[in-house]
């Protein structure tokens, strides 16, 4: 066929040949489905032999019990004493939320203290479950292979391993120990054979956590009251020596006190306060003398008695007497002459009680000027040793500097004495008292269903994972047939004058 003229150029290019082995580059989602739709039965069949293969691992498979014991950890401080040595709680982390504390007591829990304990204990190096042998098991045996395949004839040393060491093993294969959410509570699983027995060594290991909690508190408080009493002796001799040196000291330099006043200063306290008083017993004597003079001058006989100046009984007596001559010597003047000897003899006898009352305050007059001079010389004696006193004290306040440097060492030696003594008593008493801050708050039961296999996830993941492997199987067999050689291409034809779109003439060269 000729071409035809009048078509132009988009037509032409519309129009290009294509090559018939083209058409098996293309893929579609028809396809794709026809590919899976074919091999359904092959993704039914790896489905259902994953599901049988769960079904015989089930059978085969010793079923395992779980129990659960929780523990809370308190993380408050117990405050039984004021200053404790082991502290109680846990304290701040860094973390903010105590993390790293309580996967520290997680950490203590799976520690070989508390698991070893827990082995020697329950003698689980007896317990066929724990101590088993991998041969027992189709598992061991492709194991033990394994090893022999590895190792060699070097087996036996590598294979040779102890009942306590595979009972370790198999325990912490078997227990889970872990944080509940964000809360302070431990959750301790144990899987085992018997129901009885997993409940058994959940309690068990939180038992043996608390009680080595409470022994390592008490161990801290023994160790911390034995440090302290041995540190003892040594501020005890320290505090008495820095004691006696103040003392040598003081008895050196003159120094002894009382009450923590010196001796020199003790003295000049009570000089000065002899001298104040004799000093006003010097006043009140010159007083009491000038009064008695002045008295004397104006005419003792007829004055009663003095203020300030004690009354003797001699001179109250002549003053009586004289008082009674002179009353009858007025009387009888009324009616006898002045020169009656009756009067005469009154008038001698008046003036010889004049006389002796003279001399009675003479020799006051002359007592009293004793007391004044004695007082002026107590006064006197008193005010130089009060200067002697003020000299020795300058030169004790001199002494008193390196003293009371010697007093303050000795003051703090007994403080860290008496510090160390309070804390070590303190100690003692706290030996033996709980200080363990977690308690058990939920016992493990024996379960009654098993948790281990898992059938009900066990055998939908199986399916699940049938039907993946079938998928994955189909679609490499289609990738290997698609990747054979193709069949030969059809001899080049010419190019219909008509046009035809491109994939109706691809339909018509297939």
């Amino acid at each position: 066929m000729t071409a035809n003229p009048h078509r132009g150029p988009e037509s032409r290019s519309r129009a290009i040949p294509l090559d018939p082995s083209l058409a098996h580059t293309g893929f579609g989602l028809r396809e794709l489905f026809l590919v899976f739709w074919k091999g359904t039965p092959l993704i039914l069949l790896c489905a259902g032999v994953a599901v049988v293969l769960a079904i015989l691992y089930v059978w085969i498979t010793p079923p395992l019990y779980s129990a659960t014991a929780e523990l809370l950890i308190d993380p408050r401080q117990k405050g039984t004493f004021e200053n404790e040595v082991s502290p109680t709680g846990l304290g701040r982390s860094a973390a903010g939320a105590d993390t790293l504390l309580l996967d520290s007591q997680i950490a203590v829990m799976e520690s070989q203290a508390v698991i070893g304990r827990l082995i020697r204990e329950e003698n689980l190096t007896e317990d066929p479950e724990f101590v088993s042998s991998d041969r027992a098991s189709i598992a061991g045996v492709i194991k033990t292979a394994l090893k022999g395949a590895i190792y060699g004839p070097r087996l036996e040393h590598w294979n040779s391993i102890s009942g306590f060491d595979r009972a370790n093993a198999t325990l912490r294969k078997q227990l889970r120990i872990e944080r509940e959410r964000n809360t302070y509570v431990i959750a301790i699983t144990m899987l085992s054979e018997s129901s009885e027995k997993a409940a058994l060594v959940a309690n068990k290991i939180a038992d043996i956590y608390i009680e080595e909690s409470n022994s390592a508190a008490a161990d801290t408080t023994l160790e911390a009251a034995q440090s302290l009493r041995s540190r003892l002796d040594e501020l005890s001799r320290t505090a008495r020596a820095a004691a006696r040196q103040v003392e040598d000291y003081r008895r050196a330099n003159d120094l002894i006190g009382t009450q923590n006043v010196l001796v020199v200063e003790q003295q000049l306290q009570d000089l000065n306060e002899q001298l104040t008083q004799s000093q006003g017993r010097e006043k009140e004597a010159l007083a009491t003398l000038n009064q008695v003079k002045a008295a004397g001058v104006l005419g003792v006989a007829e004055l009663g008695p003095i203020a300030g100046v004690p009354q003797s009984q001699v001179l109250s007596q002549l003053q009586t007497n004289y008082a009674n001559v002179e009353s009858t010597a007025a009387a009888l003047s009324v009616s006898l002459m002045a020169n009656h000897p009756r009067l005469i003899e009154l008038s001698e006898r008046k003036k010889a009680l004049q006389g002796s009352i003279t001399a009675e305050y003479q020799r006051i007059v002359a007592r009293l000027q004793v007391e004044y001079e004695t007082a002026v010389e107590n006064t006197q004696a008193l005010t130089a040793e009060v200067g002697r006193l003020q000299a020795q004290m300058a030169l004790s306040n001199e002494n008193s500097v390196e003293l009371q440097e010697l007093q303050r060492e000795a003051d703090a030696s007994q403080a860290v004495y008496q510090s160390f003594l309070t804390r070590s008593k303190e100690a003692s008493e706290q030996i033996g008292i709980p200080n363990s801050t977690a308690r058990k708050i939920s016992e493990a039961y024996p379960a009654t269903r098993p948790s281990f296999p898992a059938v009900k996830l066990l055998l939908p993941a199986a399916a699940v994972l049938g039907l993946l492997i079938g998928v994955i199987i189909v679609w490499a067999r289609y990738l290997l047939k698609s990747g054979e050689p193709a069949r030969a291409p059809l001899p080049r034809q010419p190019i219909p004058d008509t046009h035809i779109p491109v994939r109706t003439y691809r339909r018509r060269q297939q």
